[in-house]
């Protein structure tokens, strides 16, 4: 099944079971921001999610770990990145990773690790790693490696972040990440709700201390059955 495919069944079920979620979708974008964001980031994209993009430019309203906003989140539990928000997290990162001393980047680096070894680098932070979901609250991303370990592949999904040290394949590639979103939602674990902001609550989308990486975690350990430590 091919990416529009994948991504209009997966909005079709957003717009009868999330509506809030589903009103929060931006419009499309052009060539032109697709193309500055490859430019900026120096990686050619997969063609999978252009095709995304240019039906759904990530959300009209964003939450992220710095920048706090009432946004329903468009994917269960996490925030979908627009081109200019993965622009923008993508530059943070980078910005890290020029400021930051070498010897504490190198410590930070040594936390971590690959739950199967060689398929993820066991790193902190790659220039070459693409956030493209992100948690709203913290920041943990679900993104493009193409840096991946010698048993890895590139263009592969993981999970990497403040909080994310042990790093696993979270999916092959666009489309094999966009089949697991839509076997989860289609199976009733990720409903319609609300959560707690300051004084109010606003629509949200799964339960509020759900997160979707346990979902995907989860559906890693299927595909590699042994004893390992739970990612998060």
């Amino acid at each position: 099944m091919q990416a529009a495919e994948l991504w209009t069944r997966y909005t079709d079920w957003l717009r009868s079971n999330v509506p809030a979620a589903h009103g929060n979708l931006a419009p499309g974008a052009g060539e032109d921001r697709i193309g500055s964001l490859e430019r900026l980031i120096g990686c050619r994209l997969p063609e999978a999610l252009k095709v995304i993009w240019r039906l759904n430019d990530g959300q009209r309203v964003t939450m992220l770990s710095n920048h706090i906003v009432k946004a329903t989140p468009c994917l269960p539990t996490l925030s979908f990145l627009s081109t200019e928000m993965v622009a923008r997290v993508w530059s943070e990162w980078d910005a890290l990773r020029r400021e930051l001393p070498r010897a504490d980047l190198e410590n930070l680096h040594r936390s971590t690790r690959s739950l199967v070894d060689g398929v993820v680098r066991p790193l902190y932070t790659s220039p070459l790693w693409i956030p493209l979901w992100a948690d709203p609250t913290r920041p943990d991303y679900i993104g493009l490696d193409f840096d991946p370990g010698k048993a890895g592949r590139p263009g592969q999904l993981i999970n990497f972040g403040r909080n994310e040290d042990d790093h696993f394949q979270a999916a092959s590639d666009v489309e094999d990440l966009l089949v697991c979103l839509v076997a989860e939602v289609e199976s009733g674990a990720w409903l319609a709700s609300e959560m707690g902001f300051g004084t109010e609550s606003i629509p949200w989308f799964g339960a509020p201390r759900d997160h979707f990486f346990n979902a995907l975690h989860a559906r890693w350990q299927v595909r590699n059955p042994r004893p390992v430590r739970r990612a998060r």
